[in-house]
């Protein structure tokens, strides 16, 4: 992967990461979580034990979903009290 289109990423992301992606291995989205801490971006790294690329599990669906919704929450501040 080419680094140098994560560099500009200077605001929020998540990542979620199969432990035994084949497709994405852990070392390349290790690098992309650093590239982007590095240039003052916000990252939030899961990862899931025992998943490769595509989810198989239950229990990783409902925590990748969770997940997801949490982060729109922070994003987009919807379903929080004010």
């Amino acid at each position: 992967m080419d680094l140098a289109r994560v560099l500009i990423l200077d605001s929020i992301i998540k990542i979620l990461q199969g432990a035994i992606d084949s497709i994405v291995p852990m070392a390349q989205s290790e690098d992309i979580v650093k590239s982007i801490e590095e240039h003052g971006g916000q990252v939030k790294f899961v990862v899931f034990e025992g998943e490769g690329h595509m989810w198989r599990r239950a229990d990783t669906v409902a925590r990748a979903l969770e997940e997801e919704l949490g982060f729109y929450r922070q994003v987009f501040g919807f379903g929080t009290k004010e």
